[in-house]
C-alpha cells in the first residue's frame, strides 16, 4: 500500500483579516502605553512644578527673617532721590504718590542706612545715585516693577548680563549706604542671592538673537529687570505681598494687579462683606501652569484670580474648578486649571476633599 505524501514544509501565511487584527491590538496597545507615559510626564511636571514654587517661599521666608519684610509685589524704583518727589525736587516733600512715598519706606526698611547721596567717584562729577538696574549708571527717571519682576529682584539682587549677554542676578552689596555699589566697583563683597535663579529663564533675555520679554501693560515697566518662568518655561510667576496687613493685598486699588501684565489678580475667598485671602498675612506665588503662553498681556494662561467687581470670582477648595475665578482674559473658561500655588498642594482646579 502507498501512503500518501505528506508536505510537511508548506505553512499557511497570516491572511488580511488576520494581520489587520494584529495591528490594530498593536495600535491599541501602544495608544494605553502612549496614554500612561503621558499621564506620568505631566504629573511628574507638575511636581517639579510644585516643588519650586515650595523652594521660592522659602527664600522668601529668609529674606523675610534676614531684613523683617516680605518683598512688595509693585515697586517704584528711582535711581535719583528727587524724581520719588513732585516736580523732581525733593524740597516740595511731597512724593509723586503713594506708591512712590511707600517704594521708598520699603527700601529704607530694607537698608536703614542707604543714602541716594553716596557718592559714585569713579562717574564723572561724583554724581550721586543708586545704580537699581545694574547698568554703572544712575539714570534720570523711574522704573515700575510688576510682582513677579519684584520676587526676581528682591530675592536676586541687581540685574546684571555675563561677557555673552547671559542674564543673571548679582545680588546686593554689603555697602550699608548702596545696595548697588559692586556694579561700580568691581569685586567688593556683595549679599548672595537668597535663591539661585537659572539664567536661562530669566526674563527678558535673548534667545536665538531676539529679545524676549514680558509684554506689559504699563509703559513705565522696567525693561531692566527680570521676571522668571516657571519649570514649564513658559510664563513667569506671579507673586503678590500682603504688604505686612491681614488681608492687604491690592493695596493700590483695584484699577490694576500688581501682576496686571500677567492677567492674573491674588485669590481671596471673597471681598465683601469680609476679605479673606489665601495667605492673608504672607504672599501669594501662582503659576500659570503647562497651559501658559506669553501672547500678549492679560493673555497668559492664567486664571484671574479673585478680580474686584465680580462677585463670581471667588476661589475656594471646595469650589475649585467651578469658580470664574479660574477663567481667562481670552474668555478660556480652563485658563486657570492648572494654575499652581504656594497656597493649594495641587491644580487650583482640583476639588479639596
Amino acid at each position: 500500500m502507498k501512503l500518501a505524501h505528506v508536505n510537511r514544509s508548506a505553512r499557511r501565511g497570516f491572511t488580511l483579516v488576520e494581520l489587520l487584527i494584529v495591528i490594530a491590538i498593536l495600535a491599541l496597545l501602544v495608544s494605553l502605553l502612549s496614554a500612561s507615559v503621558w499621564k506620568a510626564l505631566a504629573t511628574a511636571n507638575r511636581v517639579k512644578n510644585q516643588s519650586e514654587i515650595n523652594q521660592i517661599a522659602v527664600a522668601v521666608e529668609n529674606l523675610k527673617a534676614k531684613f523683617g519684610i516680605y518683598p512688595p509685589s509693585r515697586m517704584i524704583l528711582c535711581e535719583l532721590f528727587d524724581n520719588y518727589f513732585q516736580n523732581n525736587n525733593r524740597a516740595t516733600g511731597a512724593f509723586k504718590s503713594q506708591l512712590h512715598q511707600d517704594s521708598v519706606a520699603f527700601l529704607q526698611q530694607i537698608w536703614p542706612r542707604f543714602n541716594f547721596d553716596f557718592p559714585n567717584r569713579s562717574l564723572r562729577g561724583n554724581w550721586a545715585g543708586i545704580d537699581w538696574n545694574g547698568d554703572g549708571t544712575p539714570t534720570p527717571g523711574e522704573l515700575l516693577l510688576e510682582g513677579d519682576q519684584c520676587l526676581v529682584f528682591f530675592l536676586g539682587g541687581i540685574p546684571g548680563r555675563d561677557g555673552n549677554g547671559r542674564p543673571f542676578c548679582s545680588g546686593f552689596s554689603t555697602n550699608p549706604q548702596n545696595p548697588a555699589y559692586h556694579t561700580i566697583a568691581v569685586g567688593t563683597e556683595t549679599i548672595s542671592p537668597f535663591y539661585e535663579f537659572q539664567s536661562t529663564r530669566l526674563v527678558p533675555q535673548v534667545i536665538g538673537g531676539r529679545q524676549v520679554q514680558v509684554p506689559r501693560t504699563s509703559p513705565s515697566a522696567s525693561a531692566y529687570h527680570f521676571s522668571y518662568l516657571d519649570t514649564y518655561g513658559n510664563v513667569p510667576y506671579a507673586y503678590f505681598s500682603s504688604y505686612k496687613t491681614r488681608n492687604g493685598y491690592n493695596r493700590y486699588g483695584t484699577s490694576a494687579s500688581d501682576c496686571d501684565s500677567l492677567g492674573v489678580w491674588p485669590y481671596a475667598e471673597g471681598l465683601s462683606p469680609t476679605v479673606r485671602y489665601q495667605n492673608p498675612n504672607t504672599f501669594q506665588i501662582i503659576s500659570a501652569g503647562a497651559n501658559g503662553s506669553m501672547l500678549a498681556a492679560k493673555n497668559m494662561g492664567f486664571g484671574r484670580g479673585t478680580e474686584p467687581g465680580n462677585p463670581n470670582a471667588v476661589w475656594t477648595p471646595a469650589l475649585a474648578g467651578n469658580s470664574q475665578a479660574l477663567w481667562g482674559y481670552n474668555n478660556d473658561h480652563t485658563a486657570g486649571n492648572d494654575d499652581q500655588s504656594n497656597f493649594y498642594d495641587t491644580t487650583l482646579s482640583t476639588t479639596g476633599s
